[in-house]
C-alpha cells in the first residue's frame, strides 16, 4: 500500500502538466476574433471606392447617343441604384420623385424596383431613351445578363409599346 500512496502524488501531477500542455495548446491555436475584425477593417481601408459609368442621352440627328463619364460610388451605396439613378437625373420627361429604389440580383436577372412616381404615360421617343438607359446602365455590371423592372414591387407591365413582362437584355 505504501508503494502505491507515494505514486499518486506522482501521478496527479503528470495529470496536471499534461491538462496544462493541452489547454495552452488550445488557447494558441484558436482563432483570435480581434485580429481578425481588425484585418478586415484594414482590407476595407485599403479597398478603393468603385467607379461606375453613368449615362448622359443626347439626340444626333435623331438617334440616341449615349456618352458617358465616370463617377466615383458613395460610400454605402449600390453602385447599380447610383448609377440607374445617375442617369435618371438627367431625364426631362421623369416626374418628380421617380427613382429606383433597390436591385435585387438572381441568376443573372437584376430586378430593378423603382419607386411609384416612375409608373406614368411617356412618349415613344421617351419610353426608348428611358429603356435604351436603363439595359445600357446595367451593361456595365458583368453579373448581369437581364433586367426586369418593377413599381412598388410588382411587375411593370409595359413601357409604353415595349412589353416588359419577360426580362430585358442588357446592352453592351
Amino acid at each position: 500500500m505504501k508503494k502505491s500512496k507515494s505514486k499518486l502524488p506522482l501521478v496527479i501531477g503528470v495529470i496536471g502538466v499534461v491538462a496544462v500542455s493541452g489547454l495552452g495548446y488550445y488557447v494558441a491555436q484558436a482563432p483570435r476574433p480581434a485580429q481578425q475584425t481588425e484585418t478586415h477593417a484594414a482590407e476595407k481601408q485599403d479597398k478603393k471606392p468603385a467607379d461606375v459609368r453613368v449615362l448622359t442621352p443626347k439626340y444626333d440627328k435623331g438617334d440616341l447617343k449615349l456618352d458617358s463619364k465616370k463617377v466615383t460610388v458613395t460610400p454605402g451605396e449600390d453602385p447599380k441604384v447610383q448609377a440607374v439613378n445617375g442617369y435618371l437625373a438627367q431625364l426631362t420627361m421623369l416626374p418628380k420623385g421617380a427613382v429606383l429604389k433597390a436591385c435585387q440580383i438572381s441568376d443573372g436577372v437584376a430586378t430593378l424596383d423603382f419607386s411609384n412616381e416612375f409608373e406614368t404615360t411617356y412618349g415613344t421617343e421617351d419610353e426608348q431613351t428611358i429603356l435604351k438607359g436603363i439595359l445600357t446602365t446595367m451593361g456595365q455590371f458583368p453579373e448581369v445578363k437581364q433586367v426586369k423592372l418593377t413599381v412598388g414591387g410588382r411587375t411593370l407591365e409595359t413601357l409604353g409599346n415595349v412589353d416588359l413582362t419577360l426580362p430585358q437584355d442588357v446592352i453592351h
